[in-house]
């Protein structure tokens, strides 16, 4: 007959001054039945509200064999690490209960979802001067899953004119700013970004292109993407909703060395982007049926289009 101090979970306790049977040696009695088999529930949880809440639970117990969850809207899991998704904001009391063996423990909290304001995939309205333009969010995998790690962008070219800078529409025709948007100045292109939002980078357009496995070349200052670009034209699957607006562009006149001619080309042919580089410097993206070649090296005097974009 062997003495060991085993807490039961119905409360009963063998203590080491009484004697208990026990059908395990010393060294036979297992874990599940030993003290050091004593659980200590904790979680821990992140969340995402748009019209419903996503929330992603972690588990942090310690010592832990099963689990289970009760969402506190009626559901429950006996998942590890569940996810749950709330069909409304508001406010839920989530506990765990956590077990070893015989011994378990458990914990509640409440959870507050707050309801969402704006959130991406919904239009923005620029305050500026009252355009409307819808956004969509690109995650690495070239989905559009708000929970997995992406940028939100717009789907559409920018209209906004910032005031004193150069900014027009193609051809100078109104109907162009409206289905191609305008076509900014390198100084321009900064003044139109909307107060939150950015100018994408070379990181933003190469993360856009790999997530849909797109044929990629590197060069000295740039890289060339090929393949499936049709997937980013408007009713493409990617949801990029491209039109391809053309540029305002600087050549030499022919009949004067010293003196440059500006002409409008390219529409519905290729586009041009302005985009972010280092230290305020300016790169750019030309994009056409065949290629996007994003480079750091850009025409300053040009006039190119310009999307947004948040984290």
């Amino acid at each position: 007959m062997n003495t060991h101090l085993i807490t039961w979970m119905a409360g009963a306790m063998c203590l080491l001054a009484v004697a208990c049977s026990s059908p395990f040696t010393d060294a036979e009695i297992p874990d599940t039945l030993s003290p050091t088999c004593t659980p200590i529930a904790d979680f821990e949880s992140t969340s995402q509200c748009t019209e419903t809440c996503i929330v992603n639970f972690t588990n942090r117990s310690e010592k832990a064999e099963s689990f289970n969850w009760d969402f506190g809207d009626g559901n429950t899991s006996n998942e590890e690490n569940p996810s749950h998704t709330y069909d409304k904001p508001g406010e839920y009391e989530v506990s765990l209960l956590v077990t070893c063996g015989i011994s378990e423990d458990s914990i509640s909290s409440v959870l507050e979802l707050e309801p969402a304001g704006w959130f991406c995939g919904q239009p923005f309205i620029d305050e500026r001067d009252g355009n409307t333009y819808a956004t969509i969010w690109m995650d690495v995998d070239g989905g559009h899953d708000l929970n997995k790690e992406g940028k939100c962008w717009f789907a559409e070219n920018l209209k906004y004119k910032p005031p004193g800078t150069f900014s027009n529409c193609y051809n100078l025709e109104f109907n162009n700013c409206l289905k191609y948007g305008s076509l900014y100045s390198a100084f321009g292109s900064q003044e139109a970004i909307p107060n939150g939002w950015r100018l994408p980078d070379m990181e933003d357009w190469q993360q856009l292109f790999d997530a849909f496995n797109t044929t990629k070349f590197l060069f000295p200052g740039g890289v060339q993407y090929n393949g499936t670009l049709g997937i980013f034209m408007e009713g493409g699957e990617s949801g990029f909703a491209l039109r391809h607006g053309g540029a305002h562009v600087e050549f030499p006149d022919p009949a004067d060395i010293n003196n440059t001619l500006f002409q409008y080309e390219g529409l519905d042919v290729y586009s041009m982007f302005w985009v972010k580089g280092v230290q305020d410097q300016l790169g750019q993206l030309r994009w056409n049926a065949a290629e996007a070649v994003l480079t750091t090296a850009s025409a300053p005097n040009a006039s190119y289009s310009v999307r947004a974009i948040k984290d």
